[in-house]
């Protein structure tokens, strides 16, 4: 290893960085494989970062001005720096008509799929909204669906009438529910399931041979959609932050 402005820096070794609303997801690679991760405070990010040695780095946000705003310090601690963007070159093609308005989780995700498996692939990201994507079988990423996540849909319930109690998102008992909670939470949960599944069905009469793929923080409650052999993979996205870094590096 090499000291470069007093951080441990190790030329084997990316770091990929997703960027939430309050926190970021850092991976730590060696080539391909990940050796290690965390959720950091954003307001905090760059003096933790100093204890990650690695020389080239890629960071991404659903908010692009966070991004903009820890650009120069993470140039300070890294040789390397990629951002992603809609300009950033891609393993895949993107068919995406409004590619400027695209999440870039979401192309991070599909290219982490495509890490594991060759396509077709779905990648169903279940977080603040619900994600549905689809690359083709030749490989293109041709869009998705985006709807609203399972705390949103019971928040909205609770919100917008007069009687519906505000629920913290939990498994229901027994179906069809037999109280106003647990018909609230089918409403929620058990709807979000046959949505996706309905969205999955769709792609898989244009592509027979998909496989899908399940992140993002309530992964958990759509990793058994029955007829549907699922991989649930929690750093997906990070994984795809590190493949994209890996193919920039070789154009």
């Amino acid at each position: 290893m090499t000291t470069f402005a007093g951080l441990m820096r190790d030329p084997d070794m990316q770091l990929a960085i997703d960027i939430g609303n309050s926190a970021a997801k850092v991976g730590l690679f060696e080539q391909h494989r990940l050796m290690k991760t965390a959720i950091l405070a954003t307001d905090d990010l760059l003096h933790a970062l100093t204890a990650w040695p690695a020389d080239k780095v890629i960071v991404s946000s659903v908010d692009r001005a966070k991004v903009k705003g820890l650009l120069p310090g993470l140039r300070q601690l890294y040789r390397h720096v990629l951002e992603l963007t809609p300009a950033t070159p891609l393993p895949f093609e993107v068919q995406y008509l409004t590619p400027h308005s695209l999440g870039m989780d979401r192309l991070a995700a599909a290219a982490g799929a495509l890490v594991h498996a060759r396509p077709p692939v779905a990648v169903v990201d279940a977080g603040t909204c619900i994600t549905c994507d689809l690359v083709n079988s030749q490989g293109q990423f041709v869009g998705g669906v985006i709807s609203p996540g399972l705390r949103m849909r019971l928040q909205a319930m609770h919100r917008f009438t007069a009687a519906l109690p505000s629920l913290e998102l939990a498994e229901p008992q027994g179906f069809p529910g037999r109280s106003t909670e647990e018909a609230m939470l089918h409403g929620a949960l058990t709807g979000a399931r046959h949505e996706v599944a309905g969205y999955l069905r769709s792609y898989r009469q244009a592509e027979p041979q998909l496989q899908v793929f399940v992140c993002g923080g309530d992964a958990q409650y759509f990793d058994k959609i029955n007829e549907f052999v699922t991989f649930a993979h929690s750093n997906l996205v990070l994984e795809g932050l590190n493949a994209i870094l890996i193919f920039n590096e070789k154009l």
